[in-house]
């Protein structure tokens, strides 16, 4: 007999079109994972008959749940799917932009803020709060990535003095390759388990992704999790319901050493050192049960709820932000940078974030004193966005 080994497990999920929909050999794509917990979970009651002998007579199979994670690498454009599950909502489409008459103004009207401006393109493909990339100007220092602060058919301003007075000659490029925000779109995925060494199969129909964890620490990985919960799972078979299976990409994993680029605090380049920053996502999912049915009739949907930890060495900078913020509860927007070395990166911000728990301890002698902190974000009131969180994919 052969025992079935876990290193020759595959993952696999394609999108539903109708919610618990009974799949028809859909063509399945690759999920490449670090392992899973997910599957059914059994509910169920002891027989409280009372008999002479003090014997029970039965354990009853009352209902059940599809629940659990899958834990993953962090690699450009592998999981862009379940964020938007996890975010309820699309990435946008990219737009690139060309044109030679674009110039950048290092201060717009005395506002402190720069800008750049064009006679020709129409700069409202782009939309308040999105991260663009800037190419192509002479000074090295304006090709770099921005967040929009306004924008209007002939301009965009940006958060802070960033860029140099350069006027229009070269061949200037503007892109973003896509924006993802939390939304209310309820999506649903149907996965399946494949065994392969065994030709074992299982799937799980009517799932919604209930979070997402992310996880930048020091001399690590980018790890991450997605949690779901799901309406109906099959019987272990010797039949996959895959019409046939899409291979993942290539997965560039990662870290965060050399590709955690930047992290800004209100628009600003921190300057202390961070340890880890951890965020997850949660979107309060609950099983919807239902009389005749063995698993969920439905998936209820919550509020988005963000919450994270954060770790960075403690100075005068840091106490300011990362300690003092949380004594006067002053909200602050985070947003940072993961690019690997092809480019491509993912700059995840969150609006208006607020520390639930803080401190700043010396526990003993010989170590280096952190501050560590508990956040949540909540959702942006400035005007700007009206959103809790986004991620920006940029390629350079």
């Amino acid at each position: 007999m052969s025992f079935t080994d876990s290193s020759f497990f595959k993952l696999v999920r394609s999108e539903e079109s109708t919610f618990n929909e009974v799949p028809s050999s859909p063509t399945m794509l690759e999920l490449q994972n670090t392992g899973e917990g997910f599957g059914f979970k059994p509910k169920t009651e002891t027989s409280q008959t009372i008999r002479a002998d003090r014997q029970t007579p039965d354990l009853v199979l009352v209902g059940g749940n599809i629940e659990g994670d899958f834990k993953f690498e962090l690699g450009y454009g592998q999981y862009e799917d379940l964020m938007e599950h996890a975010l309820m909502s699309d990435f946008t489409n990219p737009v690139n932009l060309s044109g030679t008459d674009v110039a950048a103004v290092a201060d717009d009207g005395g506002s402190g803020d720069s800008a750049i401006t064009t006679s020709a393109l129409d700069f409202t493909a782009f939309v308040k709060g999105q991260w663009i990339l800037i190419g192509g100007f002479a000074n090295i220092a304006n090709n770099i990535t921005l967040q929009i602060k306004t924008v209007t058919t002939t301009k965009i301003t940006f958060f802070g003095a960033k860029l140099a007075d350069e006027s229009a000659s070269n061949t200037i490029t503007i892109d973003n390759e896509g924006t993802l925000s939390n939304g209310v779109t309820k999506k649903s995925m149907l996965f399946e388990k494949q065994f392969t060494d065994n030709n074992l199969f299982q799937n799980f129909r009517g799932n919604r992704i209930g979070g997402m964890t992310l996880d930048f620490s020091v001399e690590k990985i980018v790890t991450g999790s997605f949690k779901l919960m799901g309406c109906v799972a099959s019987q272990i078979t010797t039949s996959t319901i895959a019409g046939g299976v899409t291979p993942a990409s290539a997965l560039e994993v990662m870290n965060s050493a050399v590709d955690f680029k930047s992290i800004e605090i209100d628009n600003v380049a921190a300057t202390s050192t961070l340890l880890s920053i951890k965020s997850e996502i949660d979107n309060g999912l609950r099983g919807q049960s239902g009389l005749g049915i063995l698993g969920n009739a439905g998936i209820g949907c919550g509020r988005i709820q963000v919450t994270g930890d954060l770790e960075v060495y403690l100075d005068p900078a840091a106490a300011i932000a990362f300690y003092n913020a949380g004594i006067t509860n002053t909200a602050f927007k985070v947003s940072y940078k993961v690019e690997d070395s092809s480019g491509r990166a993912y700059i995840f911000t969150f609006y208006k974030v607020k520390l639930s728990d803080f401190g700043a301890n010396a526990d003993s002698i010989d170590k280096d004193v952190p501050i560590k902190d508990s956040y949540e974000a909540v959702m942006d009131d400035s005007g700007l966005t009206g959103l809790t969180m986004q991620i920006d994919k940029i390629e350079s």
